[in-house]
């Protein structure tokens, strides 16, 4: 429940940002997920990790 709270947080946080230059009429926002729940917080080497630490892209 708690990263279910944390997620829907930074959504408010992305779209909020977009509010207030007046940029969220003009933006689409996807959210995808693959079960991140670790974003690199295991310490224990893994091979073929997507996600090294939060990354964020924008285009």
């Amino acid at each position: 429940m708690a990263m279910t709270a944390g997620m829907i947080a930074m959504i408010g946080d992305v779209m909020g940002a977009l509010e207030k230059p007046g940029q969220a009429e003009n933006t689409i926002v996807v959210f995808t997920s693959d079960h991140g729940d670790y974003l690199g917080d295991d310490p224990r080497p893994r091979r073929h990790r997507a996600l090294l630490g939060h990354q964020a892209k924008a285009c």
